[in-house]
């Protein structure tokens, strides 16, 4: 009997808008730049782990977001275990709708940042377009995309354990001040 094969396509990113930015700076010099350029007020945030396949370990990356007016969300993603310390490539994605004069300035903004070596908008829905030497970058985009979501989740779950945490705090101090 022939074994069939399921390829599972997510077309779940298409609400992303993608730039790959390469430069020799560490991420929080990245995020200061991008912050003072661009006007954002990117975060650092836990790391996210991402594993490429079932039975691998997990791959850290640095995370940064920002949210801007409800709508449109930055996130600043860096592979840790990138083994170029020379050259690192980092993922901007940009969660919300940006029409096309807003990703031209933008890209025209990062590259006029001197750190900054080259930013490049990706596509990732046609993938007709996509080269085999880019196939590789895309799978891991692909694979980031998926976990972000999780980790977007997990984020905002801590969060709000440590406000209930902090009101119960509030409330049994503001009670011990009342006894007094």
């Amino acid at each position: 009997m022939k074994k069939k094969k399921f390829v599972i396509y997510f077309d779940g990113h298409q609400d992303y808008t993608i730039f790959n930015i390469t430069s020799s700076q560490p991420d929080f010099r990245i995020a200061y730049l991008l912050n003072k350029h661009l006007g954002l007020q990117l975060q650092r945030d836990e790391n996210m782990l991402v594993k490429k396949s079932s039975n691998s370990d997990p791959q850290q990356f640095s995370f940064f977001s920002y949210t801007r007016d409800m709508r449109t969300t930055y996130y600043l993603i860096h592979d840790l275990s990138d083994q170029e310390p020379l050259i690192k490539n980092f993922f901007l994605l940009i969660h919300g709708f940006l029409i096309e004069l807003e990703q031209n300035e933008l890209v025209t903004t990062i590259n006029k940042i001197p750190e900054i070596l080259s930013v490049n908008q990706l596509n990732l829905i046609d993938k007709q377009s996509i080269r085999k030497s880019q196939n590789k970058s895309t799978e891991l985009l692909n694979l980031i995309l998926t976990e972000l979501e999780y980790h977007i989740l997990t984020i905002a779950k801590q969060k709000n354990e440590t406000k209930i945490q902090l009101k119960q705090t509030d409330r049994e101090r503001n009670k011990r001040l009342r006894s007094e």
